[in-house]
């Protein structure tokens, strides 16, 4: 009997640990992937390390980062090109470049946002891998903490 009861356990637990059979990405459902947040977050804070902890002055200067960083890409399933898309929902992704890096009202420091919002807000990369998804009054609030 106890061999039986693991056995019916078994298809419940491949449904709660997330099994996903539909075949549907987490940008088709508007879910963030952890695993390339944190990529793309660990990524950027290279280029920091690299650089004295200043952003990099244009698209241009991170590109040429990125194309040293292959490896590390590769692993993660990613391209350069993909770094510059959100990885929520598909739309473009835009990297804090020049600056001071804003922080958000939790005191996130923020690497990445997306170009526009969706559905109201918008999810913003933040350093060690941390993300939100923000309204656009708290988007705002990071920016102009900024400036």
């Amino acid at each position: 009997m106890r061999g039986l009861g693991r056995l019916l356990t078994l298809p419940l637990v491949f449904a709660l640990v997330g099994c996903n059979s539909s075949g549907t990405s987490p940008q088709a459902t508007g879910k963030v992937d952890y695993k390339t947040v944190r990529t793309m977050a660990d990524l950027y804070a290279a280029y920091l390390g690299s650089n004295g902890d200043q952003p990099p002055p244009d698209e241009q200067a991170f590109r040429q980062f990125l194309q040293t960083k292959q490896s590390n890409l590769e692993r993660a399933g990613l391209t350069i090109e993909q770094m510059f898309v959100s990885p929520r929902n598909g739309e473009p992704l835009e990297w804090v470049y020049r600056g001071p890096l804003p922080t958000t009202d939790n005191g996130m420091t923020v690497f990445a946002y997306e170009k526009s919002s969706a559905d109201g807000k918008r999810l913003v990369i933040a350093r060690r891998g941390m993300y939100q998804v923000m309204d656009q009054a708290e988007f705002d609030r990071a920016i102009a903490r900024a400036n």
